[in-house]
């Protein structure tokens, strides 16, 4: 009877152990049947296929002019839109439509419980600087809901586009029909532009704004020129004449060295050896026309009205070949990389090639500028159309020419250097980011700029080098350095180029340390016997002009982008104009060309400097006899600037808003809101400071509150005051018409009144701080202008190695088969039918 419980029991216990057995295996089949993998897999199969159905729908709806060029579908989705069409572009803005709009639809696998997100990925479009979540929010106009389908995303965007060049058309209508209520001007030049562009004949117009630039330097022309019959130093005019002399007759081993056929001290060379080749270019051409102008010593003084015509002939060539072709070549391809209409570039290229201090400087007064910066200008317009080895090139060439182009060395270098080390990455596929590349990259870019930049200095210098014979003794650190390089050679050049011992400044330029010479005696000081007065001066102006330019190229340097680089070069000229040693009134020259280029986007400002950089020459016009063509130059370009300004951009600039009696009445609510939040602040301040100010404050939390409520009201009411002042551009033409009024009193009392015998430069003096107020006024400006700007535009576009890293990492996985069986990649186009992957 005990035998057969044992039994059942060994029996029970043996089933135990083959259930115990077996469930390993059953547990192990139920883990497989539910792995995650599975249930992953299969929610990006309906994913999948869900957006594969939309994908269908959409192309059905697609208006006209709206074309998928591609859609890649795997864990997400990106769908590429195109607006290229006529309904869209041709239509709408007539003969110069803008380039096409490329938008990319970033769907994620929380679709469509979360919204797509859209970025744009054509720069010339206003939508290019907004972040995926403003544009989509844009776009949406509401929250967002699982019921609105890719279809209807689409339908919005196509409508933000069509409203968005439609209210581009309307605004242009607008500005036209005002213009030709209020400004006479303005219609004529936008129906000049309209007519223009109707009819195609762009590179006529180009051809017209070329010639009649040439003929307003053939009128300059007649006028006399610096020096002319005032004995013995005469002028510039004598200074390039005689540089044809010393290097035509001279070898070139003794152009910068004094000896008795070439006296330093009447007009030697001070200029880098580029000048000194285009001047013996220059000689050889004046001994064939007239050999009595180059003769050596005999020719000193030589002025003859045909000799005078040949010396103007060579700056008008020089200016053609040079600075016409950078400014037409900025023009026509620079700023179309930038998204600048055909309108707003032939504009730009107008008011470029007719600025009147290019004009009267080269052409009247006589120098030979116009190709240093034409040399600048072309590696502007290099850089901007990403070419930057031979930009690094032209500029050396710059250099090489007149060393005063220094002034735009730190914004080159730090534009360079942030171009070189930086790089566009795209995350999640439309989100742009800034990022360092690879440190190789980044030393491979830095040298290749840096070799191209010594072999073109060794190529112009090679001549010297290879005439050198003589050892000279080097004094300071770089002449040892030339001597152990044996370049010795090179030691004459270096102090011609560089002389120091000149002094702050030349005349009456219109500096700070003009302005603040009757207080600040930093010249006077500098001319002192001793060495180390001279060095601390030449120390504090080194300073100053390293603290007006370093955060314009610190941000360059983080930022780097066509408009943020020409606007840095316009910091940079400005600081050393305002700061540096040897400034010369001449030197304005340098910060009026980037202002030149900021015209599109700041026009109403850069009219206004570019005004008082005309005005500060009016003494150097007064010494030259060029008063006639000063005054007629710089009024018909300041009328010209504002018309066109008025034709081509909106809200900059409107003469018909001062008339205007509501805009006054807004100026006044913006100055009696601010002096109100002022006095707001102030009252809070007091009650901060005083025995139980802090304590009151905390108990009384009502108080706060509607003292709070109250500086957000004044605020508000400042903020809309100001709005509808920005909106017509009463604000610039205000500040354009004061600085118009002062500088014609100015004019007047120059030309009016004699200077009292004690004070024989007070005219000088006042306009000298006059326009140095604007100009340190336009760098401050200008640096805030600069920290406003897009972080991306045209230079910093998305390049087709600026992938994200996840895209990089799902090719890879595609690859080696992993990712790549659940994934597919379907190129959309409207009329043609979807390619899928028929393993999915």
């Amino acid at each position: 009877m005990e035998s057969q419980p044992r039994r059942r029991s060994a029996t029970a216990s043996q089933q135990s152990d083959d259930a115990a057995s077996t469930a390993p295996s059953a547990q192990q089949d139920r883990h497989q049947q539910h792995h995650p993998a599975d249930d992953k897999s299969a929610r990006e199969q309906i994913f999948r296929l869900r957006i594969e159905r939309e994908l269908s729908l959409l192309e059905q709806q697609l208006d006209e002019g709206v074309t998928i060029t591609s859609a890649q579908v795997d864990s997400g989705c990106h769908i590429y839109l195109s607006f290229s069409g006529k309904f869209f572009l041709r239509e709408l803005r007539g003969a110069d439509p803008p380039q096409e709009a490329v938008f990319v639809i970033d769907v994620s696998r929380q679709y469509p419980f979360l919204p797509p997100l859209i970025a744009c990925q054509s720069f010339a479009w206003p939508f290019y600087n907004q972040t995926p979540e403003q544009l989509t929010r844009d776009v949406l106009q509401e929250a967002w809901t699982p019921l609105i389908t890719l279809s209807e995303m689409v339908n919005r965007l196509s409508a933000l586009v069509y409203r968005s060049v439609q209210n581009d058309r309307l605004m242009d209508d607008k500005n036209v029909h005002q213009q030709g209520d209020g400004n006479s001007g303005a219609a004529v030049v936008a129906s000049l532009l309209g007519f223009v562009e109707r009819h195609r004949l762009r590179v006529t117009g180009v051809g017209v704004v070329v010639l009649l630039a040439v003929l307003c330097r053939l009128a300059v022309g007649v006028y006399p020129c610096s020096g002319w019959g005032v004995p013995p130093m005469h002028g510039d005019y004598e200074a390039q004449r005689h540089w044809m002399e010393i290097t035509t007759n001279l070898p070139i081993r003794d152009w910068y060295v004094e000896s008795d056929a070439n006296d330093l001290q009447y007009w030697g060379l001070d200029y880098p050896p580029l000048t000194a080749y285009h001047m013996y270019t220059c000689g050889l051409a004046s001994a064939a026309y007239e050999p009595q102008s180059v003769e050596l010593l005999t020719s000193r003084g030589y002025e003859t009205p045909t000799h005078k015509l040949f010396m103007r002939m060579t700056v008008l060539l020089a200016d053609v070949l040079v600075f016409f072709t950078a400014a037409i070549y900025y023009a026509l391809c620079a700023m179309q990389c930038q998204g600048f209409s055909w309108r707003m570039r032939v504009s730009t290229l107008c008011l470029l090639l007719l600025c009147p201090a290019f004009i009267l400087i080269d052409h009247g007064h006589f120098q030979y500028n116009c190709v240093a910066l034409g040399l600048t200008l072309w590696a502007v317009g290099l850089i901007a159309t990403k070419r930057y080895l031979i930009a690094a090139s032209a500029f050396t060439l710059a250099l090489l020419y007149k060393q005063t182009l220094l002034y735009y060395a730190p914004a080159f270098f730090f534009t360079l250097l942030g171009l070189s080390t930086r790089t566009v990455a795209v995350d999640k596929g439309i989100r742009r980011r800034l990022r360092f590349v690879r440190p190789l990259t980044a030393v491979v870019n830095v040298a290749k700029i840096g070799l191209v930049v010594v072999l073109t200095a060794l190529v112009v210098l090679m001549p010297f080098l290879l005439a050198g014979e003589e050892e000279v003794p080097g004094n300071s650190l770089v002449e040892r350095l030339l001597a152990s390089l044996r370049m010795s050679s090179l030691i004459p050049i270096l102090r011609r180029v560089f002389p120091f011992n000149r002094g702050l400044y030349e005349d009456y330029a219109a500096t700070v340390w003009v302005a603040l010479s009757p207080i600040v005696k930093l010249k006077r000081l500098a001319a002192m016997d001793n060495g180390v007065h001279l060095q601390w001066a030449v120390g504090v102006a080194a300073w100053m002009t390293a603290v007006g330019f370093l955060p314009s190229c610190w941000d360059v340097m983080r930022r780097p982008t066509a408009k943020r680089f020409e606007v840095c070069l316009f910091n940079c000229s400005m600081s050393f104009f305002l700061f540096s040693w040897q400034v010369h009134e001449k030197a304005i020259l340098l910060p009026a060309l980037p202002a030149c280029l900021l015209l599109p986007q700041y026009g109403a400002s850069c009219v206004v400097l570019l005004l008082a950089a005309s005005y500060s020459l009016l003494p150097l016009m007064l010494k030259d006899q060029l008063l006639p063509s000063f005054v007629i130059l710089t009024v018909a370009w300041v009328a010209l600037a504002v018309a066109t300004i008025q034709a081509t951009s909106r809200g900059h600039l409107s003469l018909s808003c001062l008339a205007d009696p509501s805009q006054w009445r807004h100026l006044g609510a913006f100055l009696s809101a601010h002096a109100r939040l002022l006095m707001h602040d102030s009252s809070e301040i007091s009650n901060l400071s005083g025995p139980h100010g802090r304590r009151a404050r905390a108990q009384d939390r009502e108080l706060v509150a509607r003292r709070m409520a109250e500086r957000c009201r004044i605020r508000d009411d400042r903020t809309a005051a100001w709005s509808a002042l920005a909106g017509c551009g009463f604000g610039w033409t205000a500040v354009l018409v004061c600085v118009c009024g002062v500088l014609a009193g100015l004019f007047c009392l120059h030309m009016v009144v004699p200077a009292p015998e004690r004070f024989p430069f007070l005219h000088e003096y006042l306009n000298s701080v006059v326009c140095c107020g604007v100009f340190v006024a336009s760098l401050m400006l200008g640096t805030f202008y600069q920290y406003q700007l897009p972080e991306f535009d045209a230079l910093m576009s998305i390049s087709e190695g600026a992938t994200d890293e996840r895209a990089k990492e799902r090719e890879r996985e595609r690859e080696m088969g992993g990712v790549g069986e659940r994934s597919t990649t379907t190129t959309h186009s409207t009329g043609t039918s979807r390619g899928r992957d028929k393993n999915t």
